[in-house]
């Protein structure tokens, strides 16, 4: 089952951080097609390397396992991006485009669940990533978490 869900998770963050890695490519280098698109839908000029650089830095932390917290705002911050896109195709009377923002936030929301149902997972059997496991005491319902010799690779590919 772990093995299902991981596969799962890996094939929709991919769906999800692939086009966010390339749109936030083009963002940073201001690609000519992306400044007249943002133009027409009534943004500045600056947002756009601002937005290019988040968009990196976003699938840069859903992508590494080092901090669960950093995972949560990058997953977050991109829900806001992607729902504000979609908002903003509305808006302008662009209504086909803004399915582009919503299928690839389908894609991040069921990442975000095999992510959650992982971290669970690893949890119930003891031991999450970066080589910490969870001890159970004589303590009452107390735990405590202890850095393991070596490092369990829960997610890696």
């Amino acid at each position: 089952m772990q093995s299902r869900i991981k596969n799962l998770y890996w094939t929709f963050t991919l769906l999800f951080t692939v086009p966010m890695i390339a749109s936030g490519i083009g963002y940073s280098v201001a690609v000519p097609p992306i400044v007249k698109g943002m133009a027409q839908l009534g943004f500045p000029f600056y947002l756009i390397r601002f937005l290019g650089a988040a968009k990196l830095l976003g699938a840069v932390a859903i992508l590494s396992d080092k901090s669960p917290r950093l995972k949560e705002w990058a997953y977050a911050g991109f829900t806001f991006n992607l729902v504000g896109a979609a908002y903003s195709h509305l808006c302008s009377g662009e209504g086909p485009k803004a399915l582009i923002p919503l299928v690839i936030l389908s894609f991040a929301i069921f990442s975000y669940r095999y992510w959650n149902q992982l971290a669970s997972l690893r949890i119930a059997m003891g031991s999450f990533g970066s080589g910490h496991s969870i001890e159970r005491g004589s303590e009452g319902s107390r735990s405590k978490i202890r850095k393991s010799a070596s490092p369990s690779a829960d997610l890696s590919l």
